[in-house]
């Protein structure tokens, strides 16, 4: 759910509502860096050269675009997510 915005960075907050035990077979990207706190819970990332990294409550980190990674929730997780949204400053103002 979209919480705010100004010059074209947005925040959002996010659950992971597919809380499971293993990680999905895929991996995915990002096309813009991303931030995140995690405000309530735990995210565990896998990226694409097997290196694992767990973020639990107070702690962030900035996921560069287009890293490779997959996540998992294994519990309800509820996080700040912000993300610098290329030219959105530009559409807002026409």
């Amino acid at each position: 759910m979209l919480i705010g915005e100004a010059d074209g960075f947005r925040l959002y907050i996010t659950a992971g509502k597919t809380v499971k035990e293993t990680y999905p077979e895929g991996l995915h990207e990002n096309p813009r860096d991303v931030f995140m706190l995690i405000l309530e819970g735990q995210l565990e990332l896998a990226f694409k050269n097997g290196a694992k990294q767990i973020f639990k409550t107070r702690e962030c980190f900035v996921l560069p675009k287009h890293t490779k990674h997959k996540c998992v929730f294994k519990k309800m997780t509820v996080a700040l997510e912000g993300v610098y949204e290329e030219g959105l400053w530009h559409e807002i103002k026409k």
